[in-house]
């Protein structure tokens, strides 16, 4: 049987490899669109960045992602886009 600390961390959230991401921004309190799953990791994601195909250096933790929202679409044109909204409760 497998317990939750030993999930991993996309099923958790329910995001994959691939998926079309926001990412808060703890600098100016926003989430910004532009990103996909690289990868899952121990505590969060691998993410790349879409107008340059990046791989981000760091982990970012599961709490500061979300599955972008439908119309944001993908691509280098989503990587502008910034939306604001409240962010989720601090643990």
């Amino acid at each position: 049987m497998t317990t939750n600390a030993e999930a991993p961390a996309h099923r958790v959230s329910g995001l994959a490899p691939g998926d079309n991401i926001e990412v808060f921004n703890r600098f100016n309190s926003r989430w910004v669109g532009g990103f996909e799953i690289a990868e899952t990791g121990t505590n969060g994601y691998r993410v790349r960045r879409f107008s340059d195909r990046s791989v981000l250096p760091v982990e970012v933790d599961a709490c500061d992602v979300r599955a972008a929202h439908p119309s944001a679409g993908s691509g280098v044109a989503s990587a502008s886009r910034v939306t604001s909204y409240p962010h989720r409760a601090r643990r």
